[in-house]
């Protein structure tokens, strides 16, 4: 290393502070953490990078501009423009699930990893399997890419490291199982409960949703193997049509909304699907008889982000530029196998607006880059400190 670059990686802390001070977004901050490795330590714990954070709306990670197979560029869907920052994310892992700013990646052990992007800290869990079945991969060491749909975590790890729960809609059948971080081995819930499109976390349970409007909750509680009495189905299917996809968004208010997504198959292409409808609904609980939903026509002045990553509600309010009454959404369509953008790419996704019922991109994929994988919103995360 040479003198100046010694220097550089050794200014002042009340220096660095001053330059912090002097920048103005969100991508400037990311920027400039990536000069050294003191540098890094010093912007990661910069109080004005935190509060950024909380009034940042999710970033799109998206291919690199450069066409790197283990890097990925951030984008903005709110001021449509790629950020300069890169973070490592390498494609012989496939990208599961974005919740709490940390992405869960599955390779072919079936080993789920969470990582940070911006820390780069990694978390790696136990394999994911239904033991009996053994060793899945020796017939198809591709069907990881099956055998994990979604992971959602219930907190963020370096906030909650003795609390945070991560669940997983895994095997061809889409079952349901967790864990809790520093447990040996999953739970994994009722065998014959099946085909969930989406979970979150809320009030100390986990709501599991499928494509008909079935409900459930799981006591998180609940320490041996989950048994059909210790699931309630909240509202059973009741949905005569089925969507395409189904997520379940807890709102600000912690209301449970269901959003139904339906695709339509484009003729112009072998295999493309766009969405071409989106319904959302409320959770009407009853005590004295079944609970069911009701469809509403309008957030509230808040907006939803739904894909591969954790179904998020934000205030608009409360975060610029975010459209009220929309809902984002990414192209996460998964058909036997392989990403149904085989030829064409993965084109789904846009902002549907409540208010007037259109459909816009929001952001445009590069020819070049059809082959690669579909990006993903994520929610930068900083709570953690930095030595």
């Amino acid at each position: 290393m040479s003198v100046q670059q010694a220097d550089w990686a050794s200014l002042p802390g009340d220096i660095m502070d001053t330059v912090l001070k002097k920048l103005g977004s969100f991508d400037e901050y990311l920027r400039v953490s990536q000069v050294c490795m003191s540098w890094f330590s010093f912007v990661m714990n910069h109080t004005e990078l935190k509060e950024l954070s909380r009034k940042q709306a999710p970033l799109l990670v998206i291919p690199a501009i450069d066409n790197s197979r283990d890097r990925r560029n951030l984008y903005s869907v709110i001021d449509r423009k790629t950020y300069g920052v890169q973070v490592i994310l390498r494609y012989n892992r496939r990208c599961v699930g974005s919740s709490h700013g940390w992405l869960a990646t599955v390779g072919r052990k079936m080993v789920i990893t969470l990582t940070n992007p911006f820390s780069q800290r990694q978390i790696r869990l136990p394999p994911i399997f239904n033991p009996p079945k053994g060793d899945i991969t020796k017939d198809n060491p591709y069907c990881f890419y099956l055998w994990v749909f979604k992971v959602i975590l219930s907190d963020d790890p370096d906030l909650c490291p003795e609390n945070c729960v991560v669940g997983v809609i895994y095997d061809h059948l889409d079952r349901l199982a967790f864990i809790k971080l520093g447990d040996e081995c999953w739970t994994y819930v009722d065998m014959n409960l099946k085909a969930f499109t989406d979970i979150t976390f809320s009030r100390g349970l986990l709501h599991a949703i499928d494509r008909h409007g079935k409900l459930i909750s799981v006591d998180l509680n609940i320490d041996s193997y989950v048994g059909e009495n210790e699931v309630e189905v909240i509202v059973p299917r009741c949905m005569p049509r089925q969507s395409d996809f189904a997520y379940i968004v807890e709102s600000c208010s912690r209301d449970i909304l269901m959003v139904r997504r339906f695709l339509v198959k484009q003729p112009e292409h072998k295999d493309l699907y766009l969405t071409r409808e989106i319904r959302v609904f409320k959770l009407k609980r009853n005590s004295s008889a079944r609970s069911g939903w009701i469809e509403v026509k309008n957030l509230d002045g808040e907006s939803l982000f739904v894909g591969d990553s954790h179904s998020t509600s934000l205030s608009c309010s409360e975060f610029p530029g975010v459209k009220p009454n929309c809902i984002y959404y990414t192209d996460d369509y998964f058909h036997d196998g392989h990403y149904h953008y085989k030829e064409d790419g993965p084109l789904d996704m846009g902002v549907f607006d409540m208010d007037n019922g259109s459909f816009e991109s929001h952001y445009v994929l590069d020819p070049s880059q059809k082959q690669f994988p579909p990006a993903i919103f994520i929610m930068p995360s900083f709570s953690r400190n930095f030595p």
